[in-house]
This record gives structure tokens, C-alpha cells and sequence, in this order.
């Protein structure tokens, strides 16, 4: 028995049954849209150097190299199904809930407060990004 069917034995003797949802992205043009017309494009919020100026393994940790925080994330999305624009948003990295979303170069909005409890079904963050 290969690994691959003793993994579909263990999920059917189990009965484990796992549903991932759909993420729904607010396109500031558009309007809210399902993830699959969306790319992902980086964080926001970085200023782009001149890569002249730097050294190889400087360039290189600008473009690898990224805080990756818990919790809210400024990011950078392209509507590449619609109307193709880019735009930022806030993104919770933990609980992938969805948050306001802004026009580049225009004013970032604060961070959102958490809006799930525990009760509800989800998980709390508050403003230092731990659960609560």
C-alpha cells in the first residue's frame, strides 16, 4: 500500500472530513469578488530602491526577505479577472479575515480590530496580533 492511498484509508476510517472557504476580496473598483480572480502581489507599504545602488546580497534581501508577521498585514492585490487595477488591503495572516481596501499611495486606514470571538466561531486578535 503506497502512502498516498493509506492517507485516503486513514481520512475514510476517521470520517475526517476538511471544507476550505472561499476568500472574498472588496476590489475598491469592482466591488466583492471571489480570490480566484485575484493575484497576490507583496506586502504594501515598501518603498522600491534603486537596485544600482545596492550590493547582490543586499538587492536579494529586498526581494526575499519580509517580515511575515501574525496577525494584520498590509498587502498588495491586482484584480487581474476585472478591471486589472492594483489596489492594498489588510489581511489578518492567522485567521485570513479580510479587512479594508485602499487605492495605492492614498491614506492607509488603521488597523482593524478583531471582530470574531471565540463564541462565534472564530478566533479574536487584538491590537499586538495575539489571540485573545
Amino acid at each position: 500500500m503506497d502512502l498516498g492511498s493509506w492517507n485516503l484509508w486513514e481520512m475514510h476510517r476517521k470520517k475526517t472530513i476538511t471544507i476550505y472557504s472561499m476568500l472574498h476580496i472588496p476590489c475598491p473598483h469592482c466591488g466583492l469578488r471571489n480570490e480566484t480572480e485575484f493575484h497576490y502581489g507583496a506586502e504594501a507599504g515598501v518603498a522600491y530602491p534603486d537596485p544600482n545602488a545596492m550590493t547582490d546580497s543586499e538587492w536579494a534581501k529586498y526581494l526575499h526577505i519580509r517580515a511575515n508577521p501574525k496577525g494584520w498585514l498590509a498587502e498588495r492585490w491586482v484584480h487581474f479577472a476585472g478591471c486589472g487595477r492594483w489596489f492594498n488591503l489588510w489581511r489578518n495572516t492567522i485567521t485570513h479575515e479580510i479587512g479594508p481596501s485602499y487605492l495605492p499611495f492614498t491614506k492607509q486606514p488603521n488597523v482593524p480590530l478583531a471582530r470574531r470571538s471565540f463564541s462565534e466561531g472564530g478566533a479574536a486578535i487584538n491590537e499586538q496580533n495575539e489571540i485573545v
